[in-house]
C-alpha cells in the first residue's frame, strides 16, 4: 500500500498561466513589457513567452529537478505528519477515522517548498521576480495534489503516509469555505496493524458515521473548525486539540 509521486519534469500549462498573467501577474508582465522593443506580437503578448519560458527552463532544470522531485516525494507524507501533530496523547485515534482538510495540506507543502527553495538560483534568477516564483511553486503543490487525490483510497487499499497513518478515502466536494482547495483526506492510525475484515468492517461504520456527522455541519460550525485549522497554521492555536477530537 502506498502513494508515491514522481516529478516528470514538466510544470503543467496554460489556462492558470494565463489567469496568473491577467490577474495577480499583470503588473509583472506589463514591467517586463515595458522594457521589450518594439514586437509584432505585441509587447505584452512577448513579455507572457519569456515568462513562460523562464518557467518552462526552470522546470526541467537538473538542480531545480532533484528538489522538485525532493518535495514530490514528500508530499503523501503531509497528511500523517499534521494527523501525527495535531493529535496529542490525550487523544488517542485507536482506529478511528481522523479528517485532515485539502487545504492544510497544501498550505503546509507551499510553505515548506518557499522556504526550502528559497535559495534556489534557477528561481532567485526569473524575471518575474517573486511573485513569478510564488506561481510556480504554487502551480507544483497543485500538480502534487491532483495527482495524489487521484489515487483510489480505500479501506481494503490505504496508502500510507507517515507515522502509520493511511489515508482510506477522500472527499474531493466537502466545502470548508477556504478561498483555496475544497475537501479534505480520511484517515486512521494503524499502528503497523494489518485491516483484518472484522477491524474494515468496524472501520467502514465509524467513516460512514464521521461523513454523516460532517453532512450535518451548518456552515457556521464548518466555518469555526476551518478557521481553527488556518488559525492553528498562522500559529494562534486556538482549541485545535478539541476540534480534532470532536471530528474523531
Amino acid at each position: 500500500m502506498g502513494g508515491t509521486l514522481i516529478y516528470t519534469g514538466k510544470l503543467g500549462q496554460a489556462p492558470g498561466f494565463s489567469t496568473w498573467a491577467s490577474g495577480q501577474g499583470q503588473a509583472v508582465v506589463k514591467s517586463l513589457a515595458e522594457r521589450q522593443r518594439f514586437c509584432m506580437l505585441g509587447r505584452h503578448r512577448k513579455a507572457r513567452s519569456i515568462l513562460w519560458s523562464e518557467l518552462d527552463a526552470a522546470a526541467t532544470s537538473g538542480t531545480l529537478g532533484a528538489a522538485l522531485q525532493d518535495e514530490a516525494a514528500r508530499y503523501p507524507r503531509l497528511p500523517g505528519e499534521l494527523a501525527q501533530i495535531v493529535e496529542p496523547d490525550k487523544f488517542v485515534a485507536d482506529w478511528r477515522p481522523f479528517v485532515i482538510p485539502r487545504f492544510l495540506v497544501n498550505a503546509v507543502a507551499l510553505r515548506g517548498m518557499s522556504e526550502r527553495l528559497a535559495s534556489s538560483h534557477v528561481l532567485t534568477r526569473l524575471q518575474g521576480g517573486e511573485a513569478l516564483r510564488d506561481y510556480f511553486l504554487r502551480q507544483f503543490v497543485d500538480q502534487m495534489d491532483a495527482a495524489f487525490s487521484k489515487i483510489p483510497f480505500s479501506i481494503k487499499a490505504p496508502a500510507a503516509t507517515a507515522h502509520e497513518w493511511v489515508v482510506i478515502d477522500f472527499d474531493l466536494h466537502f466545502d470548508w469555505q477556504h478561498t483555496a482547495w475544497s475537501g479534505h483526506y480520511y484517515l486512521v492510525q494503524t499502528k503497523a496493524v494489518e485491516i483484518s475484515r472484522e477491524r474494515a468492517a468496524s472501520l467502514a461504520q465509524s467513516l460512514s458515521e464521521l461523513k454523516a456527522m460532517l453532512g450535518r455541519l451548518r456552515a457556521d460550525e464548518v466555518r469555526v473548525v476551518a478557521q481553527a485549522w488556518q488559525a492553528w497554521f498562522d500559529g494562534r492555536d486556538p482549541r485545535l486539540f478539541e476540534v480534532a477530537a470532536r471530528m474523531g
